[in-house]
């Protein structure tokens, strides 16, 4: 069932000259034909379904009804990924097409079954020529970037007790002084001890065990128990951007070393939002208009949460609470982690 306090609708019937002068400008805006405005209207909603964070979610269907107030944008955050696609797949193996936008962190929902999505075409999504088109596959786009990083207290770490490279967790100043996010709950958290063992060698990972860092459920948690301070945890050795920003911008001590991958020598590790449209939409004109929407700079600002990058807007542009894009070299999080070299690693950090 679809989340009804989400549900952001006027209805067709309340369309208003002033509503439609509206809708006209911001149409105009997202290169939208006529027709195909008139088409969404008629059909008045939209089913979206996303991994996305709710708070993201609420402010950019908040934003479009502002838009476009002739139509609903209906969510449903069944889980992550992995629970998002079985919910899908459960429903289109009964026949039962509910789902016109599909968001999700993985790509492989897309790649590997890329006839149940419409294929990723300016026809299709009118502003697509106006974003790098890197970021633009065959049945999906990309928009947000979140970066994983590590963060610490301000006020318990200093100077050059800070880690500025990953190498610098295993210093012995720190030992029983941090955190880490079990990377039991999540493939993301996978890919950085891979990353650790295949720049430093196996034995990082031996010796990250011997610092005696407190296993938490995840970043948000984490975030929250470091910034706490006190005689609780310095800081925690991975989360992601998301899961510190909010926590800073309550005013919290908490720092984050967002070039620590740089100063590392590696690539950064981030999760991507990718979105496309199921090729049995049974609201095609609708889901064509919102997605035409949320790639314009009102629709990135709108997307973005703290901490989040936007990969869609160029660094000089207004790009209200997004980050910059990242410029150096970037590993998706995005594929199931290998289970022989998630057991070698987590034998490594004597985690089962």
């Amino acid at each position: 069932m679809f989340d009804s306090t989400r549900l952001l609708s006027l209805g067709c019937s309340l369309l208003t000259g002033a509503v439609l002068a509206a809708q006209a400008a911001h149409a105009q805006v997202s290169n939208l034909d006529p027709a195909l405005l008139a088409a969404a209207n008629k059909e008045g909603t939209v089913n979206l379904y996303t991994t996305q964070d709710p708070a993201a979610t609420k402010k950019t269907l908040e934003a479009f009804h502002k838009a476009y107030p002739g139509i609903s944008v209906r969510s449903l955050r069944p889980g992550g990924s992995g629970v998002l696609l079985a919910r899908f797949m459960q429903e289109t193996n009964a026949g039962v097409h509910q789902a016109d936008i599909i968001q999700a962190n993985i790509t492989q929902i897309y790649s590997d079954m890329p006839a149940l999505y419409k294929p990723m075409t300016a026809e299709l999504v009118p502003t697509l020529p106006t974003i790098p088109q890197k970021y633009v596959k065959e049945r999906y786009f990309t928009t947000t970037e979140t970066p994983m990083t590590f963060a610490y207290n301000k006020n318990s770490l200093k100077g050059d007790e800070v880690p500025r490279a990953w190498k610098d967790v295993l210093n012995p100043k720190l030992k029983g002084r941090g955190l880490l996010a079990d990377p039991r709950n999540t493939d993301n958290f996978m890919y950085l001890l891979d990353v650790w063992a295949k720049t430093y060698g196996d034995d990082f990972l031996v010796k990250l065990k011997a610092q005696q860092y407190r296993m938490v459920a995840g970043g948000s948690q984490g975030a929250q128990e470091v910034a706490a301070g006190g005689a609780g945890p310095a800081f925690i050795t991975n989360l992601f951007t998301t899961h510190s920003a909010p926590v800073i911008a309550r005013g919290a001590p908490l720092v984050t070393v967002r070039d620590i991958f740089t100063n590392s020598g590696m690539p950064a590790l981030a999760n991507y939002g990718h979105w496309a449209i199921t090729e049995k939409a049974p609201h095609p004109a609708a889901a064509r208009v919102f997605l035409a929407w949320l790639i314009t700079p009102e629709g990135q600002q709108a997307n973005c949460v703290e901490g989040a990058n936007s990969s869609l807007l160029l660094n000089d542009q207004n790009r209200g609470k997004c980050l910059p894009a990242i410029t150096t070299a970037v590993q998706p999080v995005d594929a199931p982690f290998p289970a022989d070299r998630k057991a070698h690693l987590l034998g490594l950090l004597g985690l089962q």
